[in-house]
């Protein structure tokens, strides 16, 4: 097996020159004296590393964009119960347990639509409420509404309000 000169060689060239910085870290054959083959062993394992770790960070982005958007469905979910708790007819239960499933099943690219319908139940629910003059009701469906308002605006469902 023909070998390089190690590196340094008096009067020659060393053809890893430009990687003299991995001398220090990896010796082959006593202190201070690094075949080229070492070196080169070295950077490949140096670029494997750096692509695991790209490799990893993305999963990790992944894995924590997955996890927003389960739990923005869970937490919609949760709140559309809510609102189903406070429904006053049977229609108005049917429309927010719908609405829930559609939360809960739909594509994330449907939130949106599914908290503006919501709020537009919410809000019929507290005028249907005030006609009737039930002002129990109309407290804990205006509570309701708020928090449904709320949730939409910090999760960036609602863009207008």
């Amino acid at each position: 097996m023909h070998r390089l000169p190690s590196w340094p060689v008096r009067g020659v060239m060393s053809p890893c020159q430009g990687l003299a910085r991995w001398r220090r870290l990896f010796v082959s054959h006593g202190p201070g004296i690094v075949t080229c083959s070492a070196l080169v062993r070295v950077v490949r394992f140096q670029a494997l590393v750096w692509d695991l770790r790209r490799r990893a960070s993305r999963v990790r982005a992944e894995l924590a964009m997955e996890m927003t958007r389960q739990y923005l469905a869970g937490e919609l979910s949760v709140l559309l119960g809510h609102v189903q708790a406070v429904t006053t007819t049977e229609a108005a239960g049917r429309e927010a347990w719908s609405l829930r499933h559609a939360a809960e099943t739909e594509p994330v690219q449907a939130l949106p639509s599914v908290t503006v319908d919501a709020l537009a139940l919410a809000e019929g629910l507290c005028w249907d409420s005030l006609t009737r003059g039930d002002t129990v009701a109309f407290t804990r469906q205006a509570a309701v509404c708020a928090e449904l308002h709320q949730f939409g605006v910090c999760a960036g469902l609602l863009k207008g309000a």
